[in-house]
């Protein structure tokens, strides 16, 4: 399946079927993406904790490179400092 160049074809109920995932409708998740993205493209920054979260993403990628862990250990370390960090700047988790 190639990509769609119009989001008005995820409203098309026969494309729906065809990327609902595990019950889960993808069409709704990237017209929600599309709506966010009309707020600009770097609005995802303007989240407080997001350079914390970043440090930790890329210290965990960095981690599994150089073989200092597997993936699975490094992700799961970031995931509980990440968890950390959007507890400690007040975000419903």
């Amino acid at each position: 399946m190639g990509s769609v160049t119009r989001s008005s074809i995820y409203g098309a109920p026969e494309y729906r079927k065809l990327i609902n995932v595990n019950g889960v409708d993808t069409g709704q998740i990237v017209l929600q993406t599309i709506k966010l993205g009309e707020q600009g493209h770097m609005k995802y920054r303007t989240v407080p904790v997001y350079p914390q979260v970043n440090v930790q993403l890329n210290q965990a990628i960095g981690r599994i490179i150089s073989g200092q862990m597997s993936a699975k250990e490094s992700m799961a370390q970031a995931q509980a400092s990440v968890i950390a960090d959007l507890r400690r700047a007040g975000v419903k988790i």
